[in-house]
């Protein structure tokens, strides 16, 4: 793993998060993790802490119409759909299953900084045009202010892609499209899954789905069964894997959002494992959307003798939830071209697509 005693780890494979601490607590990781790097390679089909791309989510009917004037056809991994990529290698083209260069090091907004870089090449996982890709995590402590707050610590993940490639050998295509975001599971509790964890969603504006493709079906609606801005536990019947809208405007959504605002999207707090207080974890992002996913279908292989992986005796579905702050689901497919959500996905050459997120944890 990267910068060991660090609060926050990272590998090389899928520039993946593995760690991420509060400084009273180090041996308490407030996200879902595998017991080595190695077995990121072969345990890890929940995508673990992954940074996903070129496309992260479903694409229906694994197509991206109607770029460069022609489609593209995608493998398909989830049903019909394409989902995060169309998988690992060779057949699919997840940047979660690809090992990524880094880390560097180097100073980004005045803090130092993790760098992981990837160049994905022309019609990678099916998709036009060569892409390099970077995150940068940035680890921030801070000294709270007179308050309750505790031991607080902000990672800050920022991701950057542009077309690399030379055109001339490319087919003359002019734009791609890409949509990252990670896909690190939380969970504040000590507990084997989110039972006594509490969540407050910043929207519940969802994008509805169908039940079987889970493909958006129309326009944004309120989700049911919970409320914005109060406190649900989720105990053993609070189940979502949904597209939740935090920026209803999504024509006007820019390619690079690093400028926007960092709005908060969802916090979880529990009881602390030594009972002396409640740890929180608050994600901001200046993506419009973050998919919410509480983990049901979470299954971790045993290992070669049968036996569960360390950490992994008690653990199984609803271990933790999926936040991922991203563009809308469906964007760069069919159903986002005749919503008119394109644009927000389509890097054309010149241009940079960006994104920045915060994860922030504290004890009170």
């Amino acid at each position: 793993m990267a910068t060991t005693g660090s609060p926050i780890t990272a590998i090389p494979h899928g520039a993946a998060l593995t760690s991420i601490t509060i400084p009273s607590l180090p041996s308490h990781n407030l996200i879902l993790s595998l017991p080595s790097d190695e077995l990121y390679e072969t345990h890890n089909k929940g995508y673990f802490g992954e940074t996903i791309g070129r496309v992260a989510n479903r694409l229906d009917n694994a197509t991206v119409p109607s770029l460069n004037g022609r489609s593209y056809k995608l493998p398909a991994n989830d049903g019909t759909n394409c989902l995060h990529g169309g998988g690992a290698p060779p057949s699919g083209g997840c940047w979660g299953k690809r090992k990524w260069a880094g880390p560097a090091y180097e100073t980004r907004r005045g803090e130092r900084a993790q760098k992981w870089e990837l160049v994905s090449p022309h019609m990678d996982g099916g998709l036009p045009g060569e892409v390099t890709a970077i995150v940068w995590y940035t680890i921030s402590t801070k000294t709270p202010a007179a308050g309750s707050r505790k031991d607080e610590i902000s990672l800050t993940i920022e991701y950057e892609a542009r077309m690399t490639g030379d055109p001339s050998k490319e087919d003359g295509v002019s734009e791609t499209v890409v949509a990252l975001a990670n896909h690190s599971y939380y969970n504040p509790s000590s507990g084997p899954t989110l039972a006594t964890a509490e969540a407050n969603f910043a929207s519940v504006d969802y994008l509805p789905v169908d039940k079987d493709t889970k493909i958006p079906t129309g326009p944004i609606e309120q989700y049911p069964g919970v409320k914005a801005n109060v406190w649900t536990t989720f105990g053993n019947d609070l189940t979502m894997d949904h597209c939740f809208v935090l920026d209803k405007n999504a024509k006007n959504v820019p390619i690079d959002t690093r400028e926007g605002e960092l709005r908060r999207a969802i916090t979880q707090r529990a009881s602390s494992p030594d009972g002396n207080g409640t740890i929180y974890i608050e994600i901001r992002t200046t993506e419009p959307a973050v998919q919410l996913y509480t983990g049901d279908g979470i299954n971790v292989a045993p290992d070669a003798d049968g036996k569960p992986l360390k950490g992994w005796e008690n653990r199984g579905a609803r271990a933790g939830m999926a936040i991922e702050p991203e563009r809308y689901i469906n964007a760069a497919g069919s159903g986002g071209l005749k919503e008119g959500w394109r644009d927000m996905v389509t890097l054309r050459r010149g241009e940079v697509w960006g994104s920045m997120s915060t994860v922030t944890c504290w004890l009170e």
